[in-house]
């Protein structure tokens, strides 16, 4: 794949990944869409199982996160035959992660579906670990799809990975009843027929992706070149980059849960608020996460090319997009907040919590704008545990104004809101504050082994 001397804009590759991280939303919610009909514990069993699968998918980061850093830094430097290894040992690391979840995952998914369902709910637990017997062994294939993607995404290729996962969504929309519901002659399975149709989508998926990679330039001129680094070091050099990537997002999942912990405490109505609130959100800060992978891309190419300057310069235009949108976003949510949360639902009361939830969210966001999307900058130069340190400390903030604040001059619920905004201060500050001390020394980061 031949690339062009002037490197793509931050936000063409951007959006690309915007759609595929909202695919991976919405691939859950086409489930759920479709068991429905099946009843409460049915839609309960699939919540669960597709909610389990966003916390595994912190696991391939490990690998994917650090793949495509390293790639885009060795092309940056033009180093043919390094790239050529970090391919191979890439597909080492995927084999090992994916053999060892979807195996272990598989033995023990009873024990597992049982730590998410209660054990009066004896239906859904049964669902549940029925849904898990199929997905378990399919994590494979969503492994191998987030491989390649990786690699593309390291060739600054961020429109293919959004065009599988698009594909993968289409083909599951069309499957699920298929093998839900039995139409036109196909087995009736229920719940496990969500399962194996997403399996199935995603099967169908990773098979054109394969033929393309293997169709694709990168391929052609992998061809031409000897294997460079030496395995040990690109899985050292991948692990450094992803363990903390994984830590990142593992932390920032059980700080969610333990939150939604606490809200459920305040009744129904804030519960209801929180889940309707953060579904709302989520079309908005998956742009900050797309503009995050996009920066870490860009960045990482620059200073493997030797150009240390790239560090404050794609820094600022990583600020400048990223900020743009939290506020614009904020500014809308403070305009739109009733009528979004109608679509969802006709209760007054939830309707009242969760305008008072977005009003917070609107402060919320232009502070999480700045800390996810700098953090790309860290990402790319080598820097993620930096990252994942100040996640975990923006982490100790958010939980410990969330076990204190509510009960401060009676704010109740409210208080859970203000520990968010919180600890996304504290984060976006400090980041700010190490990404101004950074200098022309970076650079030697994108380099080292």
């Amino acid at each position: 794949m031949e690339l062009s001397k002037k490197r793509k804009s931050l936000g063409l590759l951007a959006y690309p990944i915007y759609f595929e991280l909202l695919a991976g939303v919405i691939a859950g919610i086409i489930d759920i869409f479709w068991v429905a009909q099946l009843g409460s514990a049915s839609v309960a069993a699939v919540t669960v199982a597709t909610s389990l699968e966003n916390v595994l998918l912190a696991i391939i980061l490990i690998a994917s996160a650090g793949t495509t850093v390293l790639i885009s830094r060795y092309l940056g430097n033009k180093d043919l035959s390094s790239i050529k290894s970090a391919v191979r040992d890439s597909w080492i690391l995927w084999a090992v992660i994916s053999l060892l979840v979807g195996g272990m995952g598989y033995v023990f998914r009873a024990e597992i579906a049982s730590l998410f369902t209660s054990s009066e709910e004896k239906d859904t637990l049964i669902l549940t670990t029925a849904f898990l017997a199929i997905s378990f062994p399919g994590i494979i294939i969503f492994y191998a799809q987030n491989m390649v993607d990786s690699i593309f995404k390291g060739y600054s290729n961020t429109k293919f990975p959004m065009q599988m996962a698009l594909l993968s969504n289409l083909l599951i929309l069309v499957l699920d009843p298929l093998f839900i519901y039995g139409w036109l002659g196909f087995p009736q399975l229920g719940v496990q027929g969500a399962a194996l149709a997403t399996v199935l989508g995603r099967t169908i998926t990773l098979m054109i992706a394969l033929y393309t990679f293997y169709r694709s330039d990168i391929i052609k001129t992998l061809k031409q070149v000897e294997y460079g680094a030496k395995t040990r070091k690109n899985v050292k050099d991948i692990l450094n980059i992803g363990l903390p990537m994984s830590g990142d997002f593992i932390a920032r999942m059980g700080s969610n849960m333990i939150l939604i912990g606490l809200i459920g405490t305040f009744g129904v109505y804030s519960m209801a608020a929180y889940g309707i609130g953060t579904k709302i959100i989520v079309f908005i800060t998956m742009f900050f996460y797309a503009v995050r992978q996009a920066a870490s891309i860009q960045i990482s190419y620059q200073l493997g090319a030797g150009e240390g300057k790239s560090f404050h310069k794609i820094g600022k235009k990583v600020l400048w997009l990223g900020g743009t949108v939290g506020l614009l976003a904020g500014i809308l949510l403070l305009v739109l907040a009733p009528f979004l949360l109608r679509i969802f639902t006709n209760s007054e009361q939830v309707i009242q919590e969760g305008m008072i939830y977005l009003y917070y969210m609107s402060l919320y966001l232009l502070p999480l704008s700045l800390a996810v999307s700098i953090g790309g900058v860290f990402l790319g130069s080598g820097q993620s545990r930096t990252m994942f340190y100040v996640t975990l400390i923006g982490t100790a903030v958010t939980l410990l104004g969330a076990f204190t604040l509510p009960s401060f001059n009676n704010l109740y619920v409210h208080g859970i809101w203000i520990s968010q905004i919180l600890g996304v201060v504290v984060q976006a500050v400090v980041l700010l504050f190490l990404f101004q001390r950074g200098n022309a020394s970076i650079k030697s980061i994108a380099l080292e082994g």
